[in-house]
């Protein structure tokens, strides 16, 4: 029914969010035009498909049996919302890595590489998570939450690290700036 579509739904975004993020931070650490430019359309068109979505929850809501309208319908608008803000977020870091790249500004520095590979692997390891658990094979709530406590500590982290770095003049304006607003 409806739920198992939804959970299906959920977990082909976070599988597609998983690879274009993958796709996106590689392309930009490995300077990457072609790569970073494919992540990006992806991620338009990821944004284009989750928007359609947000535009027919009238309609799909209409479609819920009687008995699972008000949790169901609460629920998919929820994910959908929170569909809606990832992939905006996406949007809003592609661009300008893309930019970055293609006008040829300086690389990333190998601590920030380091940083990026850490903060990538907890990030899809954590979007893996949510897909098992939408999936049926991993269902603790528990697990997912204190692993986005996780992500977000990781991310604290970094930038405190990163703003030492800017402190003490280890690294340029540009970079700094759009690495964290990456992270």
């Amino acid at each position: 029914g409806f739920f198992c579509q939804c959970n299906d739904s959920i977990a082909d975004a976070c599988a597609r969010v998983a690879d274009i993020f993958e796709r996106m931070m590689d392309g930009w650490i490995s300077e990457k035009r072609k790569k970073l430019k494919n992540a990006c359309n992806d991620t338009r068109k990821f944004s284009e498909e989750i928007r359609e979505k947000q535009e027919n929850i009238y309609y799909t809501i209409k479609k819920l049996q009687v008995e699972e309208s008000v949790e169901g319908g609460h629920h998919y608008v929820q994910v959908v919302e929170q569909l809606r803000d990832i992939a905006e977020c996406m949007n809003y870091i592609c661009q300008p890595i893309f930019k970055h790249v293609e006008n040829n500004h300086a690389p990333l520095k190998s601590y920030q590489i380091n940083n990026i590979n850490e903060f990538t692997g907890a990030f899809l390891s954590f979007l893996n998570q949510i897909v098992n658990a939408v999936s049926g094979t991993e269902a603790d709530a528990a697990d997912i939450m204190n692993r986005s406590h996780q992500l977000l500590e990781i991310l604290v982290r970094l930038k405190k690290e990163h703003l030492k770095m800017i402190k003490s003049g280890q690294t340029s304006t540009r970079i700094s700036m759009l690495y964290m607003d990456v992270l």
